[in-house]
């Protein structure tokens, strides 16, 4: 699994900040942590800057780039069965640490990338007419280094070392490259400060990885300026985003999500010191004759990246 990003990190495979599954049971909701600023993330920031071709940024051969990720969701339920009104509420915690050494760079593309979890943890806690329960969970791969390698197919994945498990086998069926999802959410085109664009359907639901739940998406993202981060001058991109979908597994539920996102670009490698997101899940679905349900609540990411 996958959560969304603006650089070029390789998101959570078990962290997904878009993503309700509800059972007649159990609720699970994945969220963001952090906070993005109350403004429209512009504020002192210099029009004054050099133009970029953001897809075509790479860190150099033989950086790590190490990648965090906090998220935090607090989705309030309310339910109506036969007559009765029931509410509850799920909470979501989670964080992430991945370092991705580029081992081959070639003609300015990554070719070989090995990827190292080091941390990977969720924490989701249900709470429905005071019956309060808690899941745990870990990534499959924490501990472990996985080799992605580019070539005459495309890009193809080995886990280094030990053979892998049952589990480990399934998530790698399914793997969503380190560079995929990097590339779609920018034109290969040079961009100055004040170029907006937008990146719609296919190419938008490639940021958030394609095995969510969610159906359509659409970004509208402003070239804002420039600000002061440790290596010079970054470029800031910010903007909105809005994903719809379903689940039709188990319950079935429409879900809506809407928010505002700000990332921080250095302009040289695309390694992205801050990206945040701010926003708001919706769902609703039904249970059965008589029986509805509904939730909403603030879902919020924080990423930091650096190169060592």
């Amino acid at each position: 699994m996958r959560s969304w990003t603006f650089s070029s990190s390789q998101p959570s495979r078990l962290l997904i900040p878009a993503c309700i599954v509800l059972g007649l049971g159990s609720f699970v909701a994945c969220g963001g942590g952090g906070d993005s600023s109350g403004d429209d993330g512009t504020a002192g920031l210099s029009k004054e800057g050099p133009a970029v071709n953001f897809a075509q940024l790479v860190p150099k051969q033989g950086s790590v780039v190490v990648t965090k990720m906090e998220l935090k969701g607090d989705i309030a339920i309310r339910a109506q069965l036969e007559g009765q009104e029931m509410t509850g509420s799920v909470k979501t915690v989670g964080s992430t640490v991945e370092e991705a050494t580029f081992v081959r760079v070639t003609d300015g593309k990554a070719a070989e990338i090995l990827l190292k979890s080091v941390e990977e943890k969720q924490s989701t806690t249900s709470n429905m007419m005071g019956q309060v329960s808690t899941e745990e969970e870990d990534g499959a791969f924490v501990g472990r280094e996985l080799r992605e390698v580019k070539g005459p197919n495309g890009w193809e994945v080995q886990l280094v070392g030990a053979p892998a498990t049952l589990e480990q086998q399934a998530e790698l069926s399914s793997w969503e490259f380190y560079v995929d999802g990097y590339s779609e959410i920018y034109p290969d085109r040079t961009m100055k400060v004040g170029d907006t664009w937008n990146v719609e359907g296919e190419e938008a639901l490639a940021i958030f990885g394609n095995d969510q739940d969610m159906e359509s998406a659409s970004l509208a993202i402003l070239f804002a300026g420039y600000q002061s981060c440790d290596s010079g001058q970054c470029a800031v991109l910010t903007g909105e985003m809005k994903m719809s979908g379903s689940i039709n597994e188990g319950l079935p539920m429409q879900l809506s999500f809407g928010g505002k996102f700000k990332s921080v670009v250095d302009p040289v490698s695309g390694v992205s010191p801050l990206t945040s997101l701010k926003g708001e899940m919706s769902m609703e679905g039904s249970m059965g004759p008589g029986a509805q349900l509904k939730g909403s609540g603030p879902m919020n990411m924080i990423m930091t990246q650096s190169l060592r």
